[in-house]
């Protein structure tokens, strides 16, 4: 099942809002910063567009699981962060 370009920005603008609501957010590092939102669409707008052309050339189930690592792998350095140092 193909995605269309609006359902894909509804997804990543979902999951950024869940993650602001976790807390998870402004940064891990703990810093905060003043944020230009158009910068973020325009970041946005850049991935979306280059999830699409993937989707293209590649087909549904091959980024759909390029996507599913990106996710497992940040959940994997977000987890090792949290962990104390031995």
């Amino acid at each position: 099942m193909k995605i269309t370009k609006n359902q894909l920005k509804q997804i990543i603008k979902e999951e950024f809002d869940a993650t602001m609501k976790e807390g998870r957010f402004p940064f891990p590092d703990g810093t905060t910063r003043d944020y230009d939102w158009k910068v973020d669409a325009e970041i946005e707008d850049k991935l979306v567009n280059a999830v699409l052309d993937l989707q293209e050339m590649h087909g549904d189930a091959y980024v759909a699981k390029m996507l599913r690592e990106m996710a497992n792998d940040i959940e994997k350095e977000m987890a090792a962060k949290d962990k104390p140092a031995l």
